[in-house]
């Protein structure tokens, strides 16, 4: 359960070394998700992004409809096509949930579920290029769940975005997104009818239209000139050749990995504190289905930028240390976190834009649902050390009970109703 600014921590988890995948469920939005490469012994960032469960229309089941979902996508229903959760024919109201993702949208990355990593039908692994996503879920009017029945097809429609057109091929594999693997799977073809990829599919979740590419891991960590990480940034590597992106998000040792493009030069560069990113070097090509760990790459800034590193310790109400908590930090507007360690201790490297704005710090206590009182710092070039931060104040409103010396047992927020009753 994530806590009052949407972090979660899982510690000591078990995961698929290639294919570690994280799902996040929460009332009136669609399930979202992220699938990364994790580290044994590291802090793994992720960040996800959740859309909205919005209803684009209702239609009979006995008679089909086409479903615009937006001006650039829609679904075509045809009659008796639709079953209940245990394959008995459904005829009545479908309620038809979905969403579209333009493959040019710059939140592509943190909206879509997974990553562009997909699985072939020879059972080959392939870095993806997408050209649309759309995801669809149907419901009865009483929220079961419902889907396209055996032996029937709902037809895909997706607008090529007018960047994307010289590039997109007449006939382009399909690819849907496994919720239980965290991978994208090949199946079946659409079709470019003008600038529209149009192709069936038999069942429903994400589908995603795809070119796919050879692969190479890559390993990186980022630092300054003084070998300090920078942490917790975003990076976008492109392919020079065609314009595509794949974005990194750095660890809190500046370390960032994954699949990227084989064989051809990538551009890389880091996103700024004012949103804006700037170029640090080229790198590649690198074989296809090779790993390089390419160690550190010093970000050299532009004249305007400065930067700064930071540390300091959380303390809770007994001057104990936080071990189990985070530091959210603002800098012009965008929002950062940082986890502590064991002993309480964070640390982060800070680049500012061009401003002189100061840099906002809060604390956070996981454990005991508290918070320390916002404070701030200027912001300025070489390292600087943070007196502790006391985590002491009550981050929302709870209530704690524990009944004749049993467990304690909080209600956060108070949505509930605790009764007690005495017996004489």
């Amino acid at each position: 359960t994530t806590d009052l600014n949407g972090i979660f921590k899982l510690n000591n988890v078990t995961l698929n070394k290639k294919h570690a995948f994280v799902k996040i469920n929460k009332a009136g939005f669609f399930d979202g998700s992220r699938t990364f490469i994790a580290s044994s012994g590291k802090i793994n960032n992720v960040q996800i992004r959740l859309l909205t469960k919005t209803l684009k229309g209702s239609f009979t089941a006995s008679t089909g409809a086409t479903i615009n979902v937006t001006v650039n996508a829609s679904v075509q229903f045809p009659a008796n096509a639709i079953k209940n959760a245990d394959g008995s024919v459904y005829s009545g109201t479908v309620k038809v949930y979905a969403a579209f993702l333009d493959p040019t949208d710059a939140e592509l990355f943190s909206k879509m579920p997974g990553d562009l990593m997909g699985t072939r039908t020879d059972n080959s692994e392939s870095l993806l290029r997408s050209f649309g996503m759309l995801n669809v879920e149907l419901e009865d009017a009483s929220g079961n769940k419902l889907n396209i029945a055996n032996g029937k097809e709902a037809t895909l429609s997706m607008t090529v975005p007018a960047s994307l057109i010289s590039a997109a091929p007449t006939s382009i594999p399909l690819w849907y997104f496994d919720t239980n693997t965290g991978v994208w799977k090949e199946e079946g073809t659409a079709t470019l009818s003008g600038n529209k990829y149009i192709g069936t599919v038999k069942h429903f979740s994400w589908w995603n239209c795809d070119t796919p590419a050879a692969s190479a891991f890559i390993k990186m960590r980022l630092v300054d000139l003084n070998g300090h990480p920078y942490s917790n940034v975003w990076t976008n590597l492109t392919n020079i050749n065609n314009g595509d992106n794949r974005f990194g998000f750095a660890d809190n040792n500046g370390v960032t990995q994954g699949q990227v493009y084989a064989n051809q030069l990538l551009k890389l560069e880091v996103l700024d504190a004012c949103n804006v990113y700037f170029f640090i070097q080229n790198i590649g090509p690198f074989t296809q289905n090779s790993t390089t760990d390419l160690g550190d790459i010093v970000v050299s800034l532009p004249s305007n930028q400065i930067s700064g590193s930071y540390q300091g310790k959380l303390m809770d109400c007994n001057s104990n240390a936080v071990s189990n908590g985070y530091v959210i930090y603002t800098y012009n507007g965008r929002e950062n976190y940082v986890p502590t360690d064991a002993n309480g201790n964070f640390n982060f490297n800070m680049v500012s834009c061009g401003t002189t704005l100061p840099i906002t710090f809060t604390g956070f206590d996981l454990n005991n649902n508290k918070l320390s009182l916002e404070q701030s710092i200027a912001h300025s070039a070489g390292a600087h050390n943070i007196d502790n931060i006391i985590v002491c104040e009550a981050s929302q409103e709870y209530v704690n009970f524990q009944v004749d010396g049993g467990s304690m047992i909080s209600i956060i927020p108070p949505v509930g109703t605790v009764y007690f009753s005495d017996f004489y």
